[in-house]
């Protein structure tokens, strides 16, 4: 009887491993599951690994069109916008009433200002689905973009009577209002989408956004607040409030502000280092530097944070200090691009402007739209005197590199050649 029980329970065994085994070789079931992950770590915002699983999946199976759809939002969280319009384009190539495809293609093409193209986007879901939304939103900012302000309201107005009680709608429509100078009507849109959803952060940032331009500060500075508060963890309203203490002349709130969020956003790169970029920006070199030489001892694993440190280094001549932390990060990866226009911008300051020239010709190899990469390298043949490569490289040109919340714009040309 016992011997019976051991053989049952061998037989149940085999039985359990044999359907196992048929589960994890079933493609549909791999790629599910792979697919399943991926969207808890999007949740999550862990970006990179949702990516990892989703590609995955599509090794699994590379015509599995959600695969490729949630790839595209992972890439697009990412800001990796060419992988997410690869992606995007495959999963329509596969699916072409992907709706959500459609919409998220057009608000790419509409970041890219391409109007044209959003709007003929829009009209494709339109054709699917008269009454969304999203593609009537769409198109009423497409026609913003082409200047078509009238027909732009007409259209964010259908979005608003199929979707009544959607904030978003209420906020879209407020941005166009003041957009075509209707100030009044504007500010009662935004305050319609603040009654819907009283907390929403972004609602909140636009409002103060809309109260600054049109210098009622009292009125900025409380809905910038309220979005503080709203979101504790979003720097976005911290450096918006700061840059209209900046433009009152309240220097020394604006630093106390970011002095706080320092603390505050602590587990945030982009909070954290509001403080040092706020000097760097107002060309305070010396407590620009303090401030990032202390962050990069926090933080030493933040990679932008270390490169940034290393430009200040450069800006101050301290070159042997920036040459040997750019040095370790080329040492891991000799083909990381940021590095590469760093270790330019050295051989440069050390009066090597030839090999300063093929370190950045090796780096726009990689990235031949690197805007800075190309600014150096037309500074480097302009100091050697080869002035029709310098034009071709990018000078005589005018960038910002720094200074992104306004506080200082660095205006950039090319020197004259040393005699």
């Amino acid at each position: 009887m016992r011997k019976q029980r051991r053989i049952s329970a061998w037989i149940g065994f085999i039985l359990f491993t044999c359907l196992f085994a048929a589960c994890s070789s079933d493609p549909n079931v791999r790629k599910q599951k792979y697919l399943e992950s991926g969207n808890r770590y999007l949740v999550k915002d862990k970006y990179r690994e949702a990516a990892i699983q989703y590609q995955n999946a599509l090794q699994v199976d590379p015509r599995f069109v959600e695969g490729h759809y949630q790839l595209a939002q992972a890439y697009m969280k990412l800001e990796v916008w060419s992988g997410a319009y690869s992606e995007l384009r495959q999963t329509l190539d596969l699916d072409s009433k992907h709706v959500k495809a459609h919409i998220d293609m057009g608000n790419l093409y509409l970041a890219a200002r391409d109007y044209n193209n959003a709007q003929d986007q829009a009209r494709t879901v339109l054709g699917l689905d008269p009454e969304n939304v999203d593609a009537h939103t769409l198109l009423a900012n497409s026609y913003a973009g082409l200047g078509n302000l009238p027909v732009s309201l007409e259209e964010m107005q259908k979005a608003i009577q199929l979707a009544p009680d959607r904030p978003r709608s209420y906020l879209n429509l407020a941005l166009l209002q003041a957009g075509a100078k209707q100030s009044a009507a504007a500010e009662t849109t935004f305050k319609k989408a603040l009654q819907l959803d009283p907390k929403s952060a972004i609602t909140l940032l636009s409002l103060g956004n809309f109260y600054e331009t049109t210098e009622r500060w009292d009125d900025a500075e409380q809905q910038f607040r309220l979005a503080i508060q709203a979101e504790p963890a979003n720097y976005i309203p911290v450096a918006a409030l700061a840059q209209m203490l900046m433009l009152r002349g309240r220097r020394a709130d604006a630093e106390q502000l970011l002095l706080q969020a320092k603390r505050t956003l602590h587990d945030n790169p982009n909070g954290y280092r509001l403080l040092g970029d706020f000097y760097f920006a107002q060309g305070e070199l010396d407590k620009a530097s303090e401030e990032f030489a202390s962050l990069y001892r926090q933080y030493p694993k933040d990679m932008r944070l270390e490169r940034d440190y290393i430009q200040i280094l450069i800006l101050r001549n301290q070159l042997d200090a920036a040459s040997k932390l750019n040095d370790q990060i080329l040492k891991v990866n000799s083909k990381d691009v940021d590095s590469l226009v760093l270790r330019g911008q050295i051989l440069f300051r050390q009066g090597k402007a030839n090999d300063s020239i093929g370190v950045l010709e090796t780096a726009l190899r990689t990235e031949p739209d690197n805007a800075v990469a190309q600014y150096h390298l037309g500074v480097a043949f302009a100091q050697v005197g080869n002035l029709s490569r310098a034009e071709t490289a990018g000078c005589p040109i005018s960038r910002v590199l720094w200074g992104k919340w306004g506080f200082r714009l660095r205006s950039l040309e090319c020197p004259r050649r040393s005699n």
